[in-house]
């Protein structure tokens, strides 16, 4: 801290730089003061009073997202402008929304990792953080935020190998019923029906085309996903398959195709499950928080959108079809990845052996 002397009046002054709302520096100016050590302490006391007003306004994370994403026009390229405002619309700002940013934890930034583990990959959950840590960084220099809390908490692993029974939630056929008599949007009715009786994965789901569906042999063709920015090969070779789905989905299918054409005037060959923009795919999130809104109505067992696809499982399985015919339905690297996952729902094979055995030795 510095003190001047004006040599017109005797007096004694300071003069500091400090950021405005709009983070442009300019500088403030206090005159009149005795003695220089009177100048030293009021310029002490206007920092402190400008950093305790700053840190008062109890800044949302709503507003700090609105004023570093205009921050980042003219600073970064605009593609990376592009992905950073739909990470920061689409899950960051509907998980923190107007919460007081000085008061997020590192357990909200676990929390919020824990909470899309399952629906991205690690590549971009690191993305997710690196724009996180950005914006407080930005509300560290700006809006003087004393810490940046996102660099504390590590992004956790998936889980690999074999499942636990309890990880793996289906519905059966009634289940699911009364929960799709609640759907009365025809994108998302007709986006869980495909996903329960197809056992699809939501990315691969979500990146169809209408060229994608044979209407005549009730066949779909997978070959990319939709990872939430943009489209993406499948999760491994095997997932490029074509499967045939029951009849119940290509009905609504056409259903949805003519909605969407209404509403849309042309349809041609656009993505099949889209809500505002018809050229975008649904955010991969959208679905999940569509699902929790109506379960939080109905009195069914709480699963996530990917277990409908362990729900087509679970009905393959119980219908007496064979692992090997499941795998490739389902496009898993190999058929020991479908043991691992869902060895544990056939029936108690040691019974069955038993009872083999006793025929042949012509017991009861």
């Amino acid at each position: 801290m510095v003190a001047y002397k004006d040599p017109k009046t005797n007096k004694w002054y300071f003069q500091v730089a400090v950021k405005n709302e709009d983070g442009k520096w300019v500088t403030k100016k206090r005159r009149g003061f005795d003695k220089k050590k009177e100048a030293l302490q009021a310029e002490q006391e206007f920092l402190k009073r400008i950093k305790e007003e700053r840190l008062s306004h109890k800044t949302s994370f709503k507003k700090i997202a609105e004023d570093y994403m205009n921050y980042s026009v003219g600073r970064k390229k605009e593609s990376s402008i592009k992905i950073q405002n739909i990470v920061i619309n689409t899950i960051l700002v509907p998980h923190f929304d107007e919460k007081v940013i000085s008061e997020i934890k590192p357990k909200d930034i676990a929390d919020l990792y824990n909470k899309f583990l399952d629906d991205y990959s690690k590549s971009y959950l690191k993305l997710i953080k690196a724009i996180l840590s950005s914006m407080f960084n930005y509300a560290m220099s700006f809006y003087d935020l004393p810490k940046n809390v996102v660099k504390l908490v590590k992004i956790p692993e998936k889980n690999s190998g074999a499942h636990e029974d309890e990880k793996v939630k289906y519905w059966t056929v009634d289940e699911f019923n009364t929960f799709i008599k609640e759907v009365d949007n025809p994108v998302y009715k007709t986006l869980f029906i495909l996903l329960f009786w197809s056992g699809m994965r939501k990315g691969e789901a979500l990146a169809l085309k209408t060229s994608d569906i044979n209407m005549h042999d009730h066949t779909i063709s997978i070959n990319k996903n939709w990872n939430g920015e943009k489209v993406t090969t499948t999760k491994n070779k095997n997932s490029v398959r074509v499967i045939s789905v029951p009849d119940i989905v290509i009905e609504h299918v056409i259903e949805l195709i003519e909605h969407q054409t209404n509403k849309y005037k042309e349809y041609s060959d656009d993505f099949l499950f889209t809500y505002k923009n018809k050229n975008v795919p649904l955010q991969t999130n959208t679905p999940n928080h569509i699902m929790n809104k109506y379960l939080a109505n109905l009195k069914l067992p709480k699963i996530r959108v990917h277990d409908l696809r362990h729900s087509n499982a679970s009905l393959l399985i119980n219908n007496g079809l064979p692992l090997y015919s499941i795998s490739k339905h389902l496009g898993h690297n190999n058929i020991q990845t479908t043991a691992n996952v869902y060895g544990h729902l056939y029936p108690s094979s040691e019974k069955e052996i038993a009872n083999t055995l006793n025929k042949l030795t012509n017991r009861k």
